[in-house]
């Protein structure tokens, strides 16, 4: 466990950009999710979710939201939706295939389908989840790292 911020990710004077990420179910006394300490202008997060982390916020500091981001409380900023873990439907940390343990979406959940500019910060399309699996497999994207689908 971090010694006070950071649980999911923290970030230090650096950049950091990241698309289609789900950071959840961290835990920190301080800020549980995210936390960054650089300018608004080095992290850039779009199509994500930041959610259900325990023992503090889950953002700190100077955040970009880009796309359709979720997260489970306001300290994100404003270019997140609120939504509840309930909402979300995360599954707990498992092997859902690939290469790494994801949490995958469930039935009903709000990030399903959300997300229509399924591209990175670059603009270059996104065609895969965290699995490897394709992305999108509904009418759109969902939000995160993994893709919901037959």
């Amino acid at each position: 466990m971090p010694k006070k911020s950071g649980g999911g990710i923290y970030s230090r004077y650096g950049t950091l950009n990241a698309t289609f990420i789900t950071v959840a179910k961290n835990n920190a006394p301080e800020v549980s999710g995210i936390y960054s300490i650089a300018s608004s202008d080095r992290v850039k997060i779009k199509n994500s979710i930041i959610v259900d982390n325990t023992g503090g916020s889950n953002c700190y500091g100077g955040i970009t939201a880009l796309g359709v981001n979720f997260a489970g409380d306001t300290s994100c900023g404003s270019g997140f939706r609120l939504a509840s873990p309930y909402h979300l439907k995360l599954q707990p940390l498992a092997n859902n295939g690939g290469p790494t343990q994801t949490h995958a979406l469930d039935s009903g959940s709000v990030a399903i389908d959300a997300v229509t500019d399924c591209t990175d910060l670059n603009g270059k399309p996104v065609t895969t989840d965290q699995r490897g699996a394709p992305r999108p497999q509904g009418t759109s994207c969902d939000a995160g790292a993994f893709e919901f689908g037959k």
